[in-house]
């Protein structure tokens, strides 16, 4: 005891000791221990928070692959059925385009027939007055009416 002594510890100090562990005691079964319950409180809601924003992150990543896939999908419907369209607007317009050259062909045909028919008819008609005109001419040139060479 005498150690105690020279340390200085006399007979408060287990007093000050009881004191202590009482306070203590008091302090961790009413204050201490609410402070520790909203502690664990805030670390579950925290993981729980943390565990429910990684699995919304999943469903985030998991929704943006199967739109990507749909709108692939929906992109080529479009392009089939664009194709579609195109191969028959192509076969309309080949079509357009035969008909019109039957028909121009059918009207240069048409026309050259006639022009040849005309023709026939300008060099029937041609041979026909030539002698008349031969024989006016000679007479205009024999009977020395003016107009004509003496």
């Amino acid at each position: 005891m005498d150690m105690l002594v020279q340390l200085g510890v006399n007979k408060t100090y287990f007093i000050q000791l009881a004191i202590f562990v009482f306070t203590l005691f008091i302090l961790s079964q009413h204050v201490f221990k609410d402070f520790a319950e909203l502690l664990e409180k805030r670390d579950l809601q925290t993981k729980g928070s943390e565990d429910l924003a990684s699995e919304e992150q999943g469903k985030t990543i998991r929704l943006h692959k199967a739109y990507e896939e749909k709108a692939r999908w929906v992109s080529g419907e479009i392009k089939t059925i664009f194709d579609s369209y195109r191969q028959e607007a192509n076969a309309e317009f080949e079509k357009i385009i035969a008909q019109a050259r039957g028909e121009s062909n059918k009207l240069m045909e048409e026309s050259r027939q006639r022009l040849a028919a005309e023709i026939g008819d300008a060099a029937r008609k041609l041979a026909e007055e030539a002698p008349l005109v031969a024989k006016a001419m000679s007479s205009k040139l024999l009977s020395g009416q003016p107009g004509g060479r003496t």
